[in-house]
């Protein structure tokens, strides 16, 4: 009877007869019986995955379960528990999925805690907590140091709350008139979607700490002009940047290690992409053509200035896939005697590419692995820093190895400088040294 009862009750209020503030029952708390739990994938922690729909009264999640902490509330685990009031949510908790308490609708008190690092799209919506005009402030609502949405008609620019720790999915999400957007350093997770499709949105400050742009979390920004990513970032996430069609330059950070598929896709009018560090940039994991900002750029800054040469310094050993392609105002790029791998299409599209400067001998440029789509590479003039062994006076390539030969029989005994193509250069033990920077004596 009593579940007939309360299916009943929960019927009318999704019909809208009854509202949860008129229910006078007397509903007791919910049990930990009334939660399921399941491993998450390391197997060293459980989340919430389900509540009983007919629970009610008021939440205490545990911190514990079966002897391992309880780290996630996972995705509408909660959602359409119409009788619950109030939840506890433990400092074990880090993740709180999408929708996890949507359409609780006598839900008013929850607080989540400073462990929360990471929070999904409208986990309240539907809620007392969400439909009360006193907990939100200037069109925005909080709970505890998490900003969890913006009411659609906010006009004009915003400074989130100092000591705000993460920006939910969807946060800011179809703002239109939202025209920018001020992030203290306190914020370390920005969830996705957070500013798409925000028409307006001109300018973001992005804080220093977050370590991922996450998948479209700017797509369709139509009006951002410049954006630049922080050095603690080492992922740009699917479609991040998907359509933003009038932004123009980009700062890159200098410890970017992946960008993910179609991230600057339709970025028309991208024209700058500033690098801070070309070694790195030649380990960038691409995800196609659509995820390489200088594709659609096609001019190099490097700190700052515009360049077209490009030098990849010495102890690189691969340039990942797509690394340069499309930057057509590319002329000129040094290779150093280090590498040994370049990956397809690296330099694809490089139109004006006419000269390749390679830190070693023509011997060992065969030996180099170079994958498809490198035409240029292999079509541009060339120039080798290793000069042909009949063009030395006592040095002699053995094994795409340099000795001092000076009698025509290698001299291991022989330490100090020897004359190179109108140069002179150091030989250690009879073999030539090219990272020795020091003094040395001249024999001859």
């Amino acid at each position: 009877m009593k579940r007939f009862l309360s299916l009943f009750l929960a019927f009318l209020i999704a019909v809208g007869v009854l509202s949860t503030s008129m229910l006078s029952i007397d509903v007791s708390a919910t049990t930990e019986a009334d939660l399921t739990f399941q491993l998450t994938e390391s197997g060293s922690s459980y989340y919430v995955s389900a509540c009983n729909r007919n629970a009610g009264g008021y939440v205490n999640i545990p911190a514990y379960y079966n002897g391992l902490p309880v780290t996630e509330i996972g995705e509408s685990a909660f959602e359409g528990c119409a009788f619950i009031t109030g939840v506890t949510i433990p400092d074990t908790v880090t993740v709180i999925g999408s929708y996890a308490f949507k359409d609780c609708g006598a839900l008013s008190d929850i607080y989540i805690p400073d462990s929360v690092n990471e929070i999904g799209r409208l986990v309240v919506a539907g809620t007392d907590y969400f439909n009360k005009d006193s907990n939100w402030q200037n069109g925005v609502l909080y709970c505890g140091k998490h900003l969890l949405h913006m009411h659609p008609e906010f006009m004009g620019s915003y400074r989130i709350k100092e000591g705000t720790k993460t920006i939910a999915w969807d946060a800011f999400s179809q703002c239109i008139l939202l025209t920018s957007v001020t992030i203290p350093n306190s914020v370390t997770y920005i969830g996705c979607d957070a500013f798409h499709s925000c028409d307006e949105l001109k300018t973001v400050t992005l804080p220093k700490y977050i370590t991922e742009i996450e998948s479209g979390l700017f797509a369709y920004c139509i009006s951002l002009i410049d954006i630049t990513i922080p050095d603690t970032v080492t992922r740009i996430g699917e479609c991040a940047f998907l359509g933003c069609s009038g932004l123009e330059t980009l700062d890159m950070s200098r410890n970017i290690k992946i960008i993910e598929s179609s991230a600057f896709v339709s970025c028309v009018e991208l024209f700058a992409i500033n690098i801070k560090d070309i070694a790195n940039w030649c380990q960038v994991a691409f995800d196609g053509t659509g995820s390489n900002p200088l594709y659609y750029a096609q001019n190099l800054y490097v700190d700052g200035y515009k360049t077209t040469n490009v030098t990849i310094p010495e102890g690189v050993t691969e340039i990942k896939p797509r690394a340069f392609e499309g930057c057509k105002t590319l002329s000129s790029v040094y290779l150093p005697s280090s590498l040994r791998i370049i990956g397809e299409y690296a330099f694809s599209e490089c139109s004006k590419l006419i000269s390749v400067t390679y830190g070693h001998s023509e011997l060992k440029w065969n030996t180099l692995i170079i994958k498809t789509g490198n035409s240029k590479l292999t079509s541009s003039n060339r120039v080798y820093t290793y000069g042909n062994s009949a063009n030395t006076k006592n040095l002699t390539l053995i094994d795409d190895v340099w000795y001092y030969t000076p009698n025509g029989n290698i001299d291991y005994s022989y330490t100090g400088l020897t004359d190179y193509n109108g140069g002179y250069y150091y030989v250690s033990n009879g073999v030539l040294d090219w990272s020795y920077t020091g003094l040395a004596q001249f024999y001859g």
